[in-house]
């Protein structure tokens, strides 16, 4: 069992409990992945539950540096996997008479200046995402991509990004000023979109907001960590055990590299949920030659069927990953004894 020391552990330095030895277990159904999230009212009242096949999210596609018409073709085979994809309404649609415009599960970011949001994102995302911060691009700016901007600024979702710029991320002013004002943004969405709500920021601001995402009775709160996860997941738990347990919102975690046992170890100290952008951004970019052939490639551009009486190479490729990646998870949260990951424990890693 971990100590609430000053200084915790790295996430190296733990490892999942081994088996009882004085005893031998062998569980009669598969661990359950589905992840919920309660969804609240105005007042605070659970009304139903966000449900998710997977606790995995892959949170920042970068779908600007890549074609447009490959990543909804992506997208939606890892959604139909059962991973939760980030995507706002105008990356989905197209003018394309045969293509899908949605999909299921996925997650809607709202940034602080509403950049590309529509009312169809209130509508059917299974979470929104009120992300705090400004991104910044290759050149350090505060500023949207060319590529992000041609698409959100063109109703038909299919646009020439040569024709923009890259736009400062405050083109719109801020709808909400400070963060006493997170409240009353939680409670316009609220009335808007039944999804369920988090509350995304950078792990060193965590003192300061995971306080006003309690007080704002939103869902959850996903962190930004760059660093080792495990005194932000500390602090986070101490937060949340000053409150009672239907009061606690959950936490969902952007860390880098997480491996499948990292995720478990993660999992026992208070985290929910994982962006999973390190191996699903690969999908996309090109840095991985063999993910794609040349082919496939141009199939995907031109929105044809590559291999029609086959799964395409890359459909397969992509949902073995996913399902690789969920029988990880799933086999070490058995082997720690528990029927699902949100009844893992602090007392299910150990220093080594």
């Amino acid at each position: 069992m971990i100590q609430h020391a000053t200084t915790q552990p790295r996430l190296d330095q733990l490892r999942l409990t081994p088996p009882p030895s004085d005893r031998f277990e062998r569980r009669g159904t598969p661990v359950d992945l589905t992840t919920r999230i309660a969804v609240h009212d105005v007042a605070g009242r659970v009304t139903h539950e966000a449900t998710l096949p997977l606790p995995l999210v892959w949170l920042n596609p970068p779908w600007y540096l890549s074609d447009i018409e490959r990543f909804r073709r992506v997208a939606r085979v890892a959604a139909d996997a059962g991973l939760m994809v980030s995507a706002l309404w105008l990356e989905l649609v197209s003018s394309r008479p045969d293509s899908a415009q949605s999909f299921v599960p996925r997650l809607a970011t709202h940034r602080p200046d509403r950049a590309g949001w529509t009312f169809q994102d209130f509508e059917d995302p299974a979470v929104i995402e009120l992300r705090i911060g400004q991104p910044r691009d290759a050149h350090g700016r505060f500023a949207h991509h060319a590529s992000q901007m041609a698409i959100w600024n063109r109703p038909d979702g299919d646009a020439n990004p040569n024709e923009f710029t890259a736009a400062p991320a405050a083109y719109f002013p801020p709808d909400w000023p400070n963060l006493e004002a997170m409240s009353r943004k939680v409670m316009q969405i609220r009335q808007l979109s039944s999804a369920a709500i988090l509350v995304s920021f950078d792990s060193s601001s965590l003192d300061a907001l995971l306080p006003a995402v309690i007080s704002s009775r939103a869902d959850g709160a996903l962190i930004r960590c760059t660093g080792d996860p495990v005194e932000t997941l500390h602090r986070a738990r101490m937060e949340l055990d000053k409150l009672a347990a239907h009061e606690r919102p959950v936490i969902w975690l952007a860390a880098d590299s997480l491996d499948a046992e990292s995720c478990v170890k993660c999992m026992a100290l208070g985290s929910q949920g994982f962006a999973v952008d390190t191996w699903a951004n690969r999908w996309l970019l090109d840095d991985e030659s063999e993910m794609l052939s040349r082919a496939e490639r141009a199939a995907l551009s031109l929105g044809t069927t590559y291999h029609e009486n086959a799964m395409p190479t890359w459909e397969l490729r992509i949902r073995t990953a996913i399902s690789e990646f969920s029988e990880q998870l799933r086999g070490r949260i058995e082997s720690l004894g528990a029927p699902a990951p949100g009844k893992l424990k602090p007392e299910h890693v150990e220093r080594v």
